[in-house]
């Protein structure tokens, strides 16, 4: 696939997202239910909710590239493409629908909508949305990342305007490393490596 069919998804996925995050924000602020995953991890009513109301959404937005692509979410699995044979795009969506669902039960504004498409396997464009915090990022193959404020834009496609970087800065002891949970690190085996980081980093949280 060229960079126009990599902006194009790019564009697709924005405006999933845009009409996704809404939604996602009358849930939390609902008081969202829990419920209890077979591998006793949770998941809200309102995950469930928002990746039927996800692929709706795409079919609606761009019906040419919800035909010849498949779709996987977290909590229903593979939606198989429903064009045989060539098409535009030879890959899947993947979304997950809230990624962070403690915080979203908890009312901690951090969670996120994720929703990228693979080719191949690798991910070629995607779209990371804080509806909490208003605020979104999203990149696709050899068009760089970009971040900016939730807007009405989003729904429309538009790419925020802001490119990602990092600071300019080299030395570890002044830099600032962010991490979820020390059980990220402990549970592979990494308790010694995560303590050495913290000592060594300018901050740690």
């Amino acid at each position: 696939m060229d960079s126009n069919i990599y902006q194009r998804l790019e564009a697709t996925a924005l405006k999933v997202i845009g009409r996704l995050a809404p939604q996602a924000m009358a849930h939390y602020l609902d008081r969202p239910q829990s419920l209890e995953k077979a591998d006793r991890s949770l998941v809200s009513v309102a995950d469930q909710s928002l990746e039927l109301a996800a692929r709706e959404i795409l079919a609606a937005v761009d019906p040419e590239l919800a035909q010849c692509s498949g779709f996987f979410g977290e909590e229903f699995g593979i939606l198989p493409r429903l064009a045989a044979g060539e098409g535009l795009v030879r890959g899947h969506w993947v979304l997950d629908p809230i990624d962070g669902t403690s915080a979203f039960l908890s009312n901690v504004p951090t969670w996120s909508i994720l929703l990228a498409y693979l080719e191949n396997g690798s991910p070629v464009a995607g779209v990371v949305c804080f509806p909490a915090l208003g605020e979104v990022f999203s990149a696709s193959l050899g068009n760089g990342a970009v971040y900016g404020l939730l807007s009405p834009e989003v729904e429309l496609g538009v790419r925020p305007r802001q490119r990602c970087r990092v600071r300019d800065n080299e030395a570890l002891g002044s830099a600032l490393v962010l991490y979820s949970s020390p059980s990220q690190f402990s549970y592979r085996g990494l308790q010694d490596f995560w303590c050495s980081l913290g000592q060594r980093c300018g901050d740690f949280r």
